[in-house]
């Protein structure tokens, strides 16, 4: 994605800038009527979706829209950009937003990881019912937490300000660590994969506590990966599932987390063939995007042996 324009002072909706479907199947009947070819076609719908991908970054805020009466608007610290990779909305975001939205996975106690501008989670928390959510825990690291905080007040102004009592954020403020709407299906929450333990206990998030975990562009430092495994690792429970939706921004750290995922007790499924066949989700191939599916691959000797004699009283009350 290309570095964002300061300049740009707009709002645009994502839904409405990446119509590829219709944009593709009109330039495919132009190619047609002129005796073009679908190859042709088939760049066009590339150059138009990185071309959408590059006005939303230049943006200075984006909006996604859940339904006709809600949306989301997420602004954009493009001045951040040199400092850490959380200020803007990568594609990944809104690929997986759209996939966790089609499929309506059941998500439970949802928590993502490395949250950024806050895209994904607020998206899931808005689709509560959709998702059968009952708590989403957003998760940042200091540095990205203002802009964070910001944009939950944005769309949350009401529950925020009666928990904040004042709209100005604070980057002393401890209060940041664990922002905590009335209602108690949201948080944001500080967290440093570094210091998973520390960070967990300070929030009160619980050891095994969390059903599904997601993240997106989370991969691009070697010296992050495994950080990142042990954080999962902790949050999940036997029967946790986690979607990290990728580019490879580097091939080490990619290489890396492929490697090293068992070594925690997950197994890895690359499911990007399931969203590409979502016509809300196709554009994310011509982006090279993967979606993978970590689930727990050893299962706790407690886990097994219930789920044995449940089985087995299963089989005697035959």
């Amino acid at each position: 994605m290309s570095s964002p324009n300061k300049s740009s002072r707009q709002v645009l909706c994502f839904q409405d800038l990446l119509n590829i479907e219709g944009s593709r199947s009109s330039q495919r009947n132009s190619r047609h009527h002129h005796g073009q070819n679908d190859d042709d076609s088939e760049d066009d719908g590339q150059n138009a979706v990185a071309t959408a991908f590059f006005e939303l970054a230049n943006a200075e805020a984006i909006s996604y829209r859940i339904s006709p009466a809600l949306e989301i608007v997420i602004h954009q610290d493009v001045s951040a950009c040199g400092q850490h990779t959380g200020g803007i909305v990568w594609e990944t975001s809104y690929l997986l937003l759209n996939y966790l939205r089609a499929t309506g996975h059941s998500c439970q106690r949802l928590l993502e990881v490395g949250a950024g501008c806050g895209l994904v989670g607020l998206g899931c928390h808005k689709m509560g019912t959709k998702l059968a959510t009952k708590e989403v825990i957003i998760t940042e690291t200091n540095e990205v937490m203002k802009n964070l905080t910001e944009n939950w007040r944005r769309n949350y102004p009401s529950s925020s300000k009666e928990t904040s009592g004042t709209d100005d954020v604070d980057d002393d403020d401890d209060d940041n660590n664990n922002k905590e709407s009335s209602d108690p299906k949201l948080r944001i929450c500080e967290l440093d994969w570094t210091r998973y333990r520390e960070d967990c206990k300070k929030v009160k998030i619980k050891k095994h506590s969390v059903d599904t975990i997601v993240g997106t562009d989370v991969v691009f430092a070697t010296s992050l990966v495994e950080p990142l495994l042990q954080t999962m690792r902790y949050l999940a429970h036997d029967d946790t599932v986690a979607y990290l939706c990728l580019q490879e921004r580097c091939k080490d750290s990619h290489k890396l987390l492929l490697d090293k995922a068992g070594s925690y007790d997950f197994k890895i499924e690359d499911i990007s063939e399931e969203y590409a066949a979502l016509p809300e989700c196709k554009w994310g191939k011509d982006l090279e995007c993967c979606l993978l599916k970590f689930t727990i691959e050893n299962k706790s000797e407690t886990t097994k042996k219930a789920r044995k004699g449940k089985r087995k009283r299963s089989k005697e009350s035959d």
